[in-house]
């Protein structure tokens, strides 16, 4: 037999061999797992589950809540925001930031924070971020699988596609690495491994539970919060986030001057025409459900952004309505928050940053609350 042969021979049958891994480990995961439904939503990470199991303590109580990135959970201090805005109302807010959090998979997080959860919510801040896609580093984690079904997938997609501050070779790479984590999701090769890994890791967060502090309301400065820093050494990464930070602080600048120049060109209506309108009518889409709900949302644009970030995110949030967003991202009107002194490294804050940050946030919505009260905001 010609070599030609053997090779096709060895091809089909490992072809074959795929096929028999995929239909039998999409049947592990749809008929032993999925209809148990046996992992919570939050289920991916430490992190997240411990927020939303906290959360859930605390639901009946908190009124306003923010979920955003790493940026938001190591910037958003609820008792700083609280203490400043309690002569307008009796706010209890809670941060539900985490690490390496953006669009698409915050929608995931807003579908089960927001819109599919009984609460109290009258204010939720919604970080405004950038189309994310996965980096060949996280691709075929958890986390990149976790949160997909068909109507995130669509979405990813056309937002993508319609994307005008995209370079295509970035649409590509997003488009193939979103196709794949999608499919792993649905397909579920490694279902039962994440299901026995989720058990094992939920019986060793029981005592973490029991350790949070009652007050806990889900900011987490750095130097982080142990209990819930249970990924990383969060004070290791501090101290090394601001070493760096303090021998070279040119990223940081660098930040500074593309945030002015930015907004300076945001001002001159400088590619403000490059709106993604999938991406706009989704947000649109989430703000009548919200309000729907009672549910006054408010998009926030927070600082140390990247370029793609601004290129991305600034024509969405210009064309949002004006009492549905603040902006405490341009350094040439907060240039505090870009200074050394209140950072924690090059993208977040330290405990000081912080407060300034929670600070800035209180005076914005409170002049968003005297439009409400005035009648010159109806919704």
């Amino acid at each position: 037999m010609r070599n030609s042969d053997l090779m096709k021979q060895l091809l089909l049958k490992l072809l074959l061999l795929s096929i028999l891994v995929i239909i039998s480990a999409s049947a592990v995961k749809y008929i032993f797992y999925q209809q148990k439904e046996d992992l919570p939503w939050a289920f991916v990470s430490n992190q997240i589950y411990l927020k939303s199991k906290i959360y859930e303590k605390k639901q009946n109580s908190v009124n306003t809540i923010f979920i955003g990135s790493s940026v938001v959970r190591r910037g958003f201090n609820p008792e700083v925001f609280d203490s400043l805005t309690l002569n307008w109302r009796k706010p209890h807010s809670f941060n539900f930031g985490v690490n390496w959090m953006g669009t698409p998979e915050s929608l995931y997080m807003i579908d089960h924070i927001l819109l599919n959860n009984s609460s109290n919510l009258d204010y939720a801040f919604i970080e405004l971020s950038k189309l994310k896609y996965v980096d060949y580093a996280n691709l075929h984690t958890t986390r990149a699988t976790y949160w997909y079904n068909s109507e995130y997938m669509i979405f990813t997609v056309q937002a993508f596609l319609e994307s005008q501050t995209t370079k295509w070779f970035v649409k590509i790479a997003a488009l193939l690495t979103h196709a794949v984590s999608y499919l792993e999701n649905a397909i579920g090769l490694d279902h039962w491994h994440i299901v026995t890994d989720f058990e094992t890791r939920k019986s060793r967060l029981g005592d973490t539970l029991d350790f949070v502090p009652a007050n806990y309301l889900g900011f987490d400065a750095l130097a982080g919060n142990p209990e819930l820093d249970t990924e990383v050494n969060a004070e290791e990464n501090v101290q090394i986030g601001i070493k760096k930070l303090l021998n070279d602080s040119s990223g940081l600048h660098k930040r500074k001057l593309l945030s002015a120049a930015a907004f300076a060109d945001a001002e001159r209506n400088i590619g403000l025409d490059k709106v993604n309108q999938v991406y706009l009518e989704k947000l649109i889409s989430l703000k009548k459900e919200l309000l729907d709900r009672g549910i006054y949302p408010i998009f926030v644009l927070a600082p140390r952004a990247d370029k793609r970030q601004y290129e991305e995110v600034l024509p969405l949030f210009y064309a949002l309505p004006t009492q549905n967003r603040i902006n405490i991202a341009d350094s040439r009107k907060y240039p505090e928050l870009y200074s050394v002194q209140l950072s924690a490294d090059e993208t977040h804050l330290n405990k000081k940053g912080a407060a300034r940050f929670s600070e800035i946030l209180a005076n914005e919505y409170l002049k968003i609350m005297e439009l409400r009260k005035s009648g010159e905001i109806t919704q």
